[in-house]
């Protein structure tokens, strides 16, 4: 049965799972009301107030995953939210690679640290940041929100993060096809026309996301057809 490790304070729950990994089992998770060294994505720092929203960390044991793959994991662990966030009436969306939004604003970040052996991935630990009774945030945050704000009223934290690992635990139970399907129908802006900036040419152009491939990246179709693939902070979205 999988285990939930609550901490008042650590600099980082991922630095924790990852250093005492021989410790956690398949959808473990550690728990900390206030991350000190919390981060995002690419080298982000991750906001959080104490004891508003849950910062946490998951322990995965994928079976089967080529390390080519690894990208279904962030994928599972997304719609996984989404599915969650469904029963509480949010209409959330995955905007690539790791975010969750409502509409046009951030509710949850993900942060994927995988391990390979040989040609399979080992083990991934998952951090990831939900807010969820915080109401004011500070000027520097482009655009967030959280459930509070969404819902209007406060939630149960324990029993959603309770709700979110039953939710981890079943990966070895679903079909790789069918989450990498729904991730795909789970898409911000999919199907939509939208402007991007090329973070290496710093050309603007306007597509529509069309998928993503195998290794995560994003395929965006312009309106003469061309399609391009894009790898983490090689796009912007305008």
């Amino acid at each position: 049965m999988s285990k939930l490790f609550k901490y008042q304070t650590l600099s980082s729950t991922n630095d924790l799972m990852r250093e005492q990994i021989t410790n956690f089992s398949h959808a473990d998770i550690v728990w900390a009301e206030q991350q000190t060294k919390g981060r995002g994505m690419g080298g982000n720092s991750w906001h959080s107030c104490p004891s508003q929203n849950l910062t946490f960390s998951v322990f995965l044991c994928p079976k089967n995953i080529e390390a080519k793959e690894q990208f279904w994991v962030l994928q599972f662990v997304s719609v996984s939210i989404l599915q969650v966030l469904k029963r509480y009436d949010i209409d959330a969306k995955i905007k690539w690679p790791n975010d969750i939004y409502v509409e046009n604003k951030k509710l949850c970040g993900i942060l994927m640290e995988n391990a390979v052996v040989g040609d399979f991935l080992e083990n991934s630990i998952v951090g990831i940041g939900l807010n969820v009774n915080e109401t004011e945030f500070p000027s520097f945050l482009p655009n967030p929100t959280s459930l509070k704000l969404l819902l209007g009223k406060s939630i149960n934290r324990e029993t959603l993060i309770l709700e979110l690992q039953n939710e981890f635990s079943t990966m070895e139970f679903v079909s790789k096809k069918d989450v990498c399907q729904q991730y795909l129908s789970m898409l911000y802006q999919k199907d939509e026309f939208r402007h991007y900036s090329c973070v290496l040419t710093k050309d603007v152009f306007e597509a529509k996301i069309v998928g993503v491939s195998l290794f995560g990246e994003l395929i965006l179709e312009k309106k003469d057809g061309q399609q391009c693939l894009f790898s983490f902070k090689e796009i912007e979205y305008l």
